[in-house]
């Protein structure tokens, strides 16, 4: 039977917007069901041994260098895209799907193929620390659910959507109207009865330009009907833009075209949002949609730069995906470094009172903030007391670390240097309702 554990030494985690918290000398609890069953200070700990169970061998000592953090969070990754993540970045957006995306896309329909490509995107995932990510798949149901039964195994929470495409996309790869909506919702049921507690399956158009209007109907239909997550991709390239007026000339601006077919809920995650109108954003927050920052897309297929902050401002609910392949690198510490990057970026022409975004905002989105959009944040985002314990042990002296640190670094410095400096190789444990993940094997 499992016994409760102990963690003692530095811990960070978000409470809220802008309010992260550094734990020194701390005990975080971990009980028999992976549950947090206490948080304290180290000189508590033979008390809390007696409390709930635990001997010193159930304790982890985090070392100077080594501290605690929540797992990161996903918001945004097309695991289709493995295969080449970190070529094809020499296009924008339309010819990019065209040229890359389309093709590689249409080849996982070869299971084989598709189990190979989704088991090194989940183990790349995971091993950079992601504990949740809200996965893309493609329109092929049966390998989507690979994808799935990939996810269940490693440990993962996987919020992952079968994509629905009928319109503007190649004959290689293109579904009927009706036949997509048939193989969501045969997606939807398999994914439900086989009982995978990690799977949630999420509605998925991959974005008005793709889709006709009688099928965005039926999907808002399906999200209502299950109650199910929604994510898909809107105002992320000023082309994405003109063609969606183009094609839905009824619709006041992009947004609306989700709106009218019932796919803008509090359920819905929005990557990009570059290029929203003023409208459009107050729109996103009243119905309590959340929002994919994906600042290593944006800049790399140079799509625009986002203005965070404002999101920030407006208390929009926003959170940070990797957008493999738009985005190079499968790794949330390398997404909240350009968060902070992108924000400077877009700090250059505002006013001297404009505040870019820090590593603690970044750490927020990466964490607590994610867990908000793919709506978790009563199960996990940070170390209160009952949540599930999604978490990380970094560890900055790893082997052959990127990091280096001196006896007069404080450990927010720390921290900070593992923000701008770190990667997979600090990473040294991760752990998914208490039970610490096993990578799989590729």
């Amino acid at each position: 039977m499992a016994r409760a554990r102990a963690f003692v030494g530095t811990v960070f985690h978000a409470l809220d917007v802008c309010k992260v918290e550094c734990l020194e000398d701390a005990v975080v609890v971990v009980g028999e069901t992976g549950q947090i069953v206490a948080v304290d200070k180290e000189s508590e700990l033979l008390t809390l041994q007696d409390r709930f169970g635990f001997n010193k061998d159930d304790v982890t000592r985090l070392e100077r260098g080594k501290f605690l953090i929540p797992g990161l969070v996903d918001t945004h990754c097309h695991a289709s895209q493995y295969s080449y993540t970190g070529t094809g970045l020499d296009l924008p957006l339309m010819d990019w799907l065209d040229r890359y995306t389309f093709p590689a896309e249409a080849r996982l329909k070869e299971s084989a193929l598709a189990k190979d490509v989704y088991t090194k995107a989940v183990n790349a995932t995971l091993r950079s620390g992601s504990t949740a990510v809200a996965y893309f798949a493609t329109i092929y149901t049966d390998s989507t659910l690979d994808l799935c039964e990939i996810i269940e195994n490693a440990g993962q929470r996987g919020f992952v959507g079968k994509v629905n495409m009928d319109s503007n996309c190649p004959d290689f790869y293109r579904e009927t109207t009706a036949e997509s909506l048939s193989e969501t919702k045969r997606f939807i049921e398999a994914v439900q009865s086989r009982g995978w507690k990690n799977i949630t399956p999420v509605i998925t158009p991959r974005f008005t330009l793709t889709c006709s209007k009688t099928l965005l109907d039926g999907l808002g239909q399906m999200a209502e009907q299950y109650k199910l997550p929604i994510q898909t991709h809107i105002n992320e390239n000023s082309r994405e833009i003109e063609i969606a007026k183009e094609l839905r000339p009824d619709c006041k601006d992009y947004l609306d075209t989700y709106a009218q077919s019932g796919l803008l809920t509090d359920r819905t995650i929005f990557a990009h949002c570059v290029h929203n109108t003023p409208a459009e954003t107050e729109l996103i927050k009243s119905r309590e949609a959340g929002v994919s920052h994906c600042p290593t897309s944006n800049l790399s297929i140079r799509s625009g730069v986002m203005d965070a902050r404002h999101f920030f401002d407006l208390d929009v609910k926003l959170s940070l995906g990797t957008d493999v392949a738009g985005g190079y690198s499968c790794s949330m510490i390398h997404a909240m470094r350009t968060a902070v990057l992108n924000s400077n970026v877009c700090s250059f022409s505002k006013a001297p009172s404009y505040q870019p975004l820090s590593h603690y905002d970044a750490f927020y989105m990466a964490t607590l903030g994610g867990c908000k959009v793919l709506g978790i944040d009563k199960q996990a985002g940070n170390f209160q007391v009952g949540k599930d314990f999604d978490a990380i042990v970094v560890d900055t002296t790893a082997h052959n670390s990127p990091i280096d640190i001196f006896q007069f670094d404080s450990q927010s410095d720390i921290f900070q240097k593992f923000i701008f400096n770190g990667d997979d190789r600090n990473v040294r444990s991760v752990f998914v309702r208490g039970k610490e993940v096993i990578f799989p094997r590729v």
